[in-house]
């Protein structure tokens, strides 16, 4: 009886022991799962914010241009400008021209480009051939009469263009706009063909 009695108590304790252990196995993934750090809600806000402040610098950085300002400017330096920026927005930036400033020497309407490097000469100095990615107006053109910006008093110094032509191109461009080129004169009252081919010695247009 009593060798019965040991025998059913050695399985018991080998099934009690399975048992144990097959519990164990189960709960040890759950425990593990427990003792791992969670990322709480806000912690994942801060980081998708922080993402989204990455792209927008990145987006800014794009879309900006460093341009390099020297010579005859009230403040030379380095300026931070618009993509699509002009030469013109730039030397704003930088004060202005000064007084000794040779603006014939310099395509305002020249895009800008990153890096770039717009050094103004003084009057009567000649330009720099450090200048980067400029487009200098020509000695041709210094010496013509710009459609788009000459007074009546300036196209009368132009041969062949007298007060009343002077009069009849100013009146067109405030009411046609800018001219795209010389050949425009030829819309103007009292202007030909041939007159406009003249007038192509004297005149130009530039971009604005």
């Amino acid at each position: 009886m009593f060798e019965k009695i040991k025998h059913y108590w050695k399985y018991g304790l080998v099934l009690l022991a399975t048992i144990l252990l097959v519990i164990s196995y189960v709960l040890m993934p759950q425990q593990e799962e427990l003792s791992q750090p969670s990322v709480s809600s806000s912690e994942t806000e801060k980081i998708n914010n922080q993402t989204v402040k990455a792209e927008k610098t990145d987006t800014q950085i794009s879309s900006t241009l460093y341009v390099d300002v020297k010579g005859a400017v009230q403040k030379p330096g380095v300026y931070q400008v618009p993509k699509d920026g002009r030469i013109q927005d730039v030397i704003q930036m930088a004060g202005g021209f000064s007084e000794e400033a040779d603006v014939t020497a310099i395509n305002l309407a020249t895009k800008l480009q990153d890096e770039m490097l717009v050094v103004v000469p003084k009057i009567g100095e000649v330009p720099s051939s450090t200048n980067s990615h400029i487009d200098p107006i020509t000695e041709s053109e210094s010496a013509k009469i710009d459609l788009n910006s000459a007074t009546a008093a300036d196209l009368q110094e132009v041969p062949g263009i007298g007060e009343a032509k002077a009069a009849a191109i100013i009146s067109y461009r405030e009411e046609k706009g800018l001219f795209q080129s010389v050949n425009d004169l030829q819309n103007v009252s009292g202007i030909g063909e041939k007159t406009a081919q003249k007038l192509t010695e004297y005149v130009f247009v530039s971009e604005y």
